[in-house]
This record gives C-alpha cells, sequence and structure tokens, in this order.
C-alpha cells in the first residue's frame, strides 16, 4: 500500500466477495494521507482478519465523519463499531479452522474520527475481538467521538486479544449521558437508590450470543473504553506471576488528553473482571488543559 486511495481500492478491490469482511495481507510502503475533503477510508464498517503491517509507516489524516446516523450502505442500518475498521477479529474458515487478525508496526494520525450515534469508536477500530494490535501509535489534536464506548485505539476489546506496545495521545468523547445515572457528592447513595436506574456494563451470553447493555452506558478511556478479555488458561501462563500473562502490556496515554463520558479512565473506562494489563504509563501535560471528566466515576 502507498496511497490512501490504494488502500482503499486494495480493501475493496473483489466485489465477488461480501465486502463487510476481509482477510487481506497489506504491508505499507509509504505513508499515506487522507488529505482531501471527499477522501475517507472506506473501510470503517469492514470486519478484518488479515495482517496488516504498517512497516513503520503513518497513516496521516485519518477522516471518518458522521454527525447523524452513521448508516450501513448495504444495510441502511445504523452501525455500531466505527474506527479505520469497524472490527478487527478471529475469523472461522470452517469447522476446525480459523484466521486471526493482526494489526502491528502502524502510525495513525486522526484527523477526525466521529460517529456520536455509533455504540463503539476508536481510532483504530470500533472493536477487537480475539485479534492482536502490536506496536501502534495514536496521535492528534482532535476528538475521537462516539455514544458509548469510546478509546483512543479502540472503543471494547474483548475475548483473548493480545494488545502489546500502544502508544496514544488523542482526546475521546463519550455522547451518551443519562442524569439518573451522574453520581451526587450531596447525595452519593441516594440518588441511585431513589432512581434505580443507574447502570454499569454487564454481559451475558446466551447461547452463542454475547447479550450486552451496551447502549445504556458509556465508557471512556485513552486505550479503550473496555477492557474485557479473558484470563489466560493456566498452560498458556509462563509463571503465575509473570507480567507477560498480561494480554495487554506497555501501554502509554500521554499529552494534552481530554476523556469525557460517564464513566473514563486514564488507561481503560473499564477493566473487565478477568483481565490483567501491567507496564501502564498515564502522563498528562500539566501545562494544557487536560481533563478526566466522567460524569458518574473518573481516575486515571
Amino acid at each position: 500500500v502507498k496511497s490512501a486511495e490504494n488502500f482503499n481500492s486494495y480493501l475493496n478491490y473483489d466485489s465477488t466477495v461480501d465486502a463487510k469482511y476481509r482477510n487481506f495481507a497489506i504491508r505499507f510502503i509509504s505513508d499515506i494521507a487522507f488529505n482531501k475533503t471527499d477522501l475517507t477510508a472506506q473501510t470503517y464498517n469492514m470486519d478484518y482478519y488479515g495482517d496488516l503491517d504498517g512497516n513503520g509507516m503513518t497513516i496521516k489524516e485519518l477522516r471518518i465523519v458522521s454527525d447523524t446516523d452513521f448508516e450501513n450502505p448495504e444495510t441502511g442500518e445504523t452501525i455500531e463499531y466505527l474506527g479505520l475498521f469497524g472490527r478487527i477479529i478471529t475469523q472461522p474458515l470452517d469447522e476446525e479452522n480459523s484466521q486471526r487478525g493482526v494489526v502491528r508496526n502502524l502510525n495513525i494520525e486522526v484527523s477526525e474520527v466521529r460517529g456520536s450515534k455509533v455504540t463503539y469508536v476508536g481510532a483504530l477500530a470500533g472493536s477487537i475481538e480475539n485479534a492482536n494490535v502490536f506496536n501502534v501509535n495514536i496521535s492528534g489534536d482532535e476528538v475521537i467521538q462516539g455514544k458509548n464506548m469510546v478509546g483512543g485505539l479502540a472503543g471494547i476489546i474483548t475475548g483473548d486479544s493480545e494488545i502489546v506496545n500502544i502508544t496514544s495521545t488523542v482526546s475521546a468523547r463519550a455522547a451518551y449521558f443519562k442524569d439518573s445515572n451522574r453520581f451526587s457528592t450531596s447525595y452519593p447513595n441516594e440518588q441511585v437508590s431513589v432512581y434505580g436506574t443507574f447502570n454499569i456494563y454487564n454481559k451475558e451470553t446466551i447461547g452463542e450470543e454475547v447479550v450486552t447493555n451496551a447502549e445504556t452506558v458509556s465508557y471512556v478511556g485513552g486505550i479503550a473504553g473496555i477492557f474485557d478479555v479473558d484470563e489466560r488458561e493456566e498452560d498458556e501462563q509462563l509463571s503465575p506471576l509473570s507480567l507477560f500473562n498480561s494480554r495487554a502490556r506497555k501501554l502509554t496515554v500521554t499529552g494534552s488528553v481530554s476523556l469525557t463520558g460517564e464513566i473514563v479512565g486514564g488507561i481503560f473506562g473499564l477493566n473487565g473482571e478477568e483481565s490483567t494489563a501491567s507496564d501502564l504509563t498515564f502522563i498528562i501535560d500539566p501545562n494544557s488543559a487536560p481533563e478526566l471528566r466522567g460524569s458518574r466515576i473518573s481516575g486515571g
């Protein structure tokens, strides 16, 4: 890949294949830029399970914008996931084999990523599910905006995904807000008991489908809104106390970062019950005007 047009055309060239799913291997040989008003990443709604090697190159001026319902051009339905890719996933190929999505060695400069009515939004992907992301840097002065789960890298990260050596300097904001979810210092307990409607993220597996209440809460993090991955099995662990058992390692959020939502964290808005992360750095520029603004809860 050597240009933004080349990136779009290569990933969409085979009209005989479902355009929502792509498993092509990609290697960048130069920086690319979405620097024209009508030039955006056409992969925003794609489920990617190929191997993308950025080769240390940069995607400049990434632009994906919608102030209204961001519709799936194929079905007309409002989409759930938004980023350079909609989702990065593992895709079953047959009963015994699957292909795992990998993105590595890539820099992304954000010009505008905005889907105010999209549930999961991140610069790289709305969702990373059972996939690997290594050596990715996200930068830019603009705010990544979504409805519920928003992060510099991804809106949500789940399954047995691995994310290693990730840096983000972008701000993020979730548009969803419910007054009864707001924390009151005057009545810290009464408000929840009176309204009885304060929501936190939860999920339930029904058959093979995972059902969540994602559309009734908002979580924002410098890396991801929600990091909810599976614990390693004992036979996968190097040793019981090894930091390499963590599925998220060497994550850095730094710069003039502002994060806004109901529940906000410097790295993750929510770290799942079985999820572990190690070697985390959160440093904000005291000479700028950074904010962690959570209407319910916020913390570094």
